[in-house]
């Protein structure tokens, strides 16, 4: 595996004008051989394995955007496999310089929480790491205007040591609000909803990454990712789609933050009140309600369910006309965030406590809305 990043890494060496070889890109268009990788046990061949298939990203997308000639099945199925996306938001997705150059760049970086700690990785495992993140930021386009790290972005000065998440933030944050924001400028809506999707699937996998690891969910996404004007218009997005995956991104931001909170919330400093609002805007509650007791934690978990099944979501599964791969996200984050609930052993007296609150009703809730999805699914296998 070793061997295969020197190659590939080679071919990414800026004076190289060689397209990738051909059985390279075969090689990692088989979904098989991502998969593997992907889940190997050994952390070493893991780490390098997707710092290989990052690299053959990079260099694919950069022989696309250098020719005339359009791109060619087997180069869209090879980057859409790799980058676990659909080949028609790929193709979309080329058209807008440094799209897929962020999201893979973010995907590696952001995206193995739990295998890419460079405190817990081998010298060499880490230098391996560091110069294909150094090679894949490299290729990112100059920020404009509007991706400067403005606002609430400076926060990252205080919530990130890593350079390279200094580098995907804000990108990410202008990528989004280029995708949300009302008359995006040279993008059409088609576009626009691929981009979105690239770039909340790559959001929602990072989030379910964050619940692999002990470690606190960085402050950026509260701060920058997930604020509330983000939330609102995830939850009102035309693109189903994208909605879908917002709301599945919202909901593992909601179980992780929550879960950090082992003794009684207040408001002590911005950072928190930030994370307070996220969860509101998110759970579509008023600011002070998602400032709980402990006892408030159970509930908020069991809504937290609840709001990831709303009624189009449920007549979309029922009709059948939801895509497997859309399913997969769906059941993926309930599975992760169901997995609060064990912990969660909700009284009538918490009941008793909340009802005042409103949220009494979500356990029932939860009941009524899961059933049509446990009548039609077979039971998850972990």
């Amino acid at each position: 595996m070793k061997n295969l990043w020197r190659f590939t890494r080679e071919f990414n060496e800026p004076q190289n004008s060689v397209p990738l070889p051909s059985y390279v890109r075969a090689a990692f268009t088989n979904p098989e051989m991502t998969r593997r990788i992907r889940e190997e046990r050994d952390l070493e061949v893991r780490v390098i394995g997707r710092c290989v298939g990052a690299l053959v990203v990079n260099k694919l997308a950069a022989d696309i955007n250098s020719r005339d000639i359009p791109v060619a099945d087997e180069e869209l199925e090879c980057l859409s496999t790799i980058l676990d996306t659909e080949t028609n938001d790929v193709r979309l997705c080329l058209g807008r310089p440094g799209t897929i150059e962020l999201v893979n760049l973010a995907s590696l970086a952001l995206g193995d929480v739990s295998s890419l700690r460079a405190d817990q990785m081998p010298l060499d495992m880490s230098s391996v790491l560091q110069q294909t993140l150094t090679i894949l930021s490299q290729a990112l386009p100059a920020p404009g205007n509007a991706e400067q790290p403005l606002d609430r972005t400076n926060a990252l000065v205080d919530v990130s040591d890593d350079k390279f998440e200094r580098v995907i933030v804000p990108r990410l944050r202008s990528l989004l609000n280029t995708c949300i924001l009302p008359g995006a400028p040279f993008l059409t809506e088609e576009v626009r909803a691929s981009c979105l999707r690239m770039c909340l699937k790559t959001l929602w996998n990072c989030g379910k990454a964050y619940h692999q690891t002990p470690d606190p969910l960085p402050s950026y996404f509260s701060l920058v990712l997930a604020r509330p004007e983000i939330i609102h218009h995830f939850l009102t997005e035309q693109d189903l789609v994208a909605r879908i995956m917002g709301c599945c991104f919202g909901a593992l931001i909601v179980s992780k933050l929550v879960d950090s909170y082992k003794s009684p919330i207040y408001v002590s400093g911005r950072v928190l009140n930030e994370e307070t609002a996220c969860i509101s805007a998110i759970l579509g509650t008023e600011h002070h309600e998602a400032l709980l007791l402990p006892h408030h934690i159970h509930v908020i978990n069991f809504r937290n369910v609840v709001s990831l099944i709303p009624d189009k979501v449920l007549n979309m599964f029922i009709a059948g006309g939801m895509d497997v791969a859309l399913l997969s996200i769906v059941r993926d984050t309930l599975y992760t965030i169901a997995n609060s609930l064990r912990d969660s052993v909700l009284t009538l007296g918490d009941l008793r406590k909340t009802r005042s609150g409103c949220f009494w009703k979500y356990p029932r809730m939860l009941c009524t809305r899961c059933a049509p999805i446990r009548s039609k699914t077979k039971p998850w296998r972990h």
